[in-house]
């Protein structure tokens, strides 16, 4: 009985089946490639179980289809050619690489909006902490970074965040925490400054009745 639960081609046929709404074509804007990409990803993990999301080649063939425009119809021809190739003689295939995950660099390769980056790390430059709080510029430049493509642990970059931030607080970072990764950075950021905020909301207090006549 159990065996024939497990033999039911209707489970087969369901786990082939693409569930959900499918990403919307790509049309070759570079400034959409990264949400493209996104949601193909979710899409694919949605459909996790399918036999296109578990197959790298008839992923990637599925992929292609979801690529349209006439500025598009050279790349989607040569990567065409190229999957039929590797799919022949899989040797062609670099090391310890999937097709998809050959493909997905190459799209990524292609079609990533160049100019975005450089925004995006001009915009990272000129970041700074406002009174919107050291959580909301930890958000901002966490974004910021990952749309400029930066490794937030290279110096310069950690250089970038601190000169970001307040002087006195960079500074009573530097001297009570001397941290070397964004992580360090971050926590010790958010930490100082919500011990300056405790230390504002008692000073407030300063010169009312009760601390006058505890100074007499």
């Amino acid at each position: 009985m159990l065996g024939a639960l497990h033999d039911d081609p209707y489970e087969e046929e369901k786990y082939a089946r693409l569930e959900g709404i499918p990403p919307k074509p790509f049309d070759g804007n570079h400034a959409e490639t990264e949400f493209f990409l996104s949601n193909f990803s979710r899409f694919m993990t949605l459909n996790r179980r399918s036999t296109i999301a578990k197959d790298p080649f008839m992923k990637c063939a599925y992929f292609l289809s979801l690529i349209e425009g006439g500025t598009m119809k050279g790349w989607v021809a040569g990567m065409n050619e190229w999957l039929e190739e590797v799919q022949d003689d899989p040797s062609e295939l670099p090391p310890y690489m999937t097709a998809w995950q050959v493909m997905k660099a190459e799209f990524k390769k292609s079609f990533v909006n160049y100019s975005s980056k450089e925004k995006a790390y001009g915009d990272l430059s000129n970041l700074k902490m406002t009174s919107g709080g050291v959580d909301e510029y930890i958000a901002d430049f966490t974004c910021l970074a990952r749309e400029a493509g930066i490794y937030r642990d290279d110096t310069n970059n950690l250089r970038m965040f601190a000169r970001g931030l307040p002087k006195g607080l960079c500074d009573d970072i530097m001297k009570n925490d001397d941290p070397d990764t964004f992580e360090e950075w971050t926590k010790a950021a958010q930490n100082r400054q919500h011990i300056f905020m405790k230390q504002k909301s008692i000073h407030t207090n300063y010169g009312g009745p009760a601390q006058s006549q505890g100074q007499q």
